[in-house]
């Protein structure tokens, strides 16, 4: 009975002495090696009883891929906006409110769009009509942006590109009695271009776009030289066309889309 018990205590003092002996340790180190990459290494020390094999350690890595950014930062994709806008300077000779829209692709740092803006009553600087005729233009863009933010949202960009501009007026046509009818033509289309700069800003796939953006049309300088031309230099059969030289600047802001 005396060596059961000697035996019993022998056991409860050599179990806790050998788990002490034989300790394990793991240590877990999680650093991030790139913007959208995190690595997990994992260290395994086992320390043998004395007098049995060397102590062991392992080390055990792994990298997991994982992307920060989720599908609603992508800076690319296609886009279109609406927009009210306002025409000024240069031939105009108090602003006039204008409509239109934009519609386009860009990788978020380049892209495309084309721009259509339709300017009801443009106060032009001309002492030849004693109307607000309509001035519409249409414009195929480059662009160039620079996303900005995490999440790609707020995207400041510059573009221009070419087109047509066009002028309407029924002061010019003919049907009045304006002594410069036969002189100048009512109605016309001329090739122009624009140049211009804005910001995009969206939250989610719905933002705003606000741009500001120079428009000229191509070819002589006929309006600024008409309002100098004495009628009577005409010959009846001649006819001069307004909108060469027209130029302004156009200021918009609208709702964005992007998808």
């Amino acid at each position: 009975m005396r060596v059961q018990q000697l035996m019993l205590t022998a056991a409860l003092v050599a179990v806790p002495a050998l788990a002490a002996a034989q300790a394990t340790t793991t240590t877990t180190d999680r650093t991030t090696t790139k913007p959208d990459t995190t690595s997990t290494t994992q260290t395994t020390t086992t320390t043998a009883p004395e007098g049995t094999s060397p102590t062991q350690t392992t080390t055990q890595t792994q990298t997991n891929t994982a992307k920060l950014d989720d599908v609603d930062s992508t800076p690319g994709g296609w886009f279109a906006s609406a927009n009210v806008g306002s025409d000024f300077g240069q031939s105009a000779d108090e602003s006039s409110v204008g409509f239109g829209g934009a519609l386009g692709y860009t990788s978020g740092w380049f892209g495309a769009e084309f721009l259509a803006g339709f300017t009801p009553n443009f106060q032009i600087r001309n002492q030849f009509f004693s109307d607000e005729p309509q001035v519409n233009s249409y414009m195929f863009n480059l662009m160039a942006g620079v996303p900005v933010g995490s999440s790609k949202n707020f995207q400041p960009f510059v573009s221009g590109g070419i087109g047509a501009l066009t002028l309407r007026s029924d002061d010019l046509s003919g049907e009045g009695r304006n002594e410069f009818n036969e002189n100048f033509a009512s109605d016309d289309t001329q090739f122009g271009g624009n140049i211009g700069f804005g910001v995009m800003a969206f939250a989610q796939n719905v933002g705003i776009r606000a741009d500001v953006r120079y428009f000229k049309a191509f070819g002589d300088n006929a309006l600024e030289d008409a309002l100098n031309l004495n009628p009577t230099t005409f010959d009846d059969n001649s006819a001069i066309n307004i909108l060469p030289g027209l130029d302004f600047w156009r200021a918009n802001i609208g709702l964005a889309f992007r998808w």
